[in-house]
């Protein structure tokens, strides 16, 4: 905890995303630490790309939604026929030794609207090599005849 004020941006996301640590309440820091960060950085973005702006009492409480949902969600899938209900946590798996492993994600505004990708590579060890990001101008075609993605211009 000492370093949660003092650590550099990347140690630090790391740190808290990867922490073992179980609040008093039964949840996993990193969950918590997780969903507020996206949060506050969608509310920034909102702020700035839209010029909608939320009070901060609204964040804290669609935080606390957020983990609500994802409480129930653990629970929502059962065995048929039978009532007892399980747990299955879904996370990012080393790849095997001498592999490295992409992952990727990408995001848009709109539809058409800049859109954005990043990814990094990684090793059996987890330890990252590479990164990248992109914005993207995407501009998308639509009919009931033909569905097709026209030509992407790279910004």
């Amino acid at each position: 905890m000492d370093d949660f004020f003092s650590a550099s941006l990347k140690p630090w996301l790391l740190n808290n995303l990867s922490s073992k640590v179980i609040t008093t309440n039964g949840w996993k820091w990193s969950v918590i630490f997780g969903v507020a960060v996206w949060s506050i950085w969608k509310e920034r973005n909102n702020s700035i790309f839209r010029r909608q702006r939320q009070p901060t009492g609204s964040i804290v409480t669609t935080i606390k939604g957020m983990l609500t949902n994802i409480e129930h969600a653990k629970f929502a899938h059962t065995d048929q026929g039978s009532n007892e209900k399980r747990v299955q946590y879904v996370w990012w798996q080393y790849p095997p030794m001498n592999w490295i492993k992409l992952n990727v994600d990408g995001c848009s505004k709109d539809n058409p609207e800049t859109a954005g990708a990043g990814g990094i590579l990684r090793d059996h060890l987890g330890t990252g090599s590479k990164d990248f990001f992109l914005l993207i101008q995407v501009f998308v075609y639509w009919s009931r005849q033909n569905c097709g993605l026209l030509p992407l211009v790279w910004n």
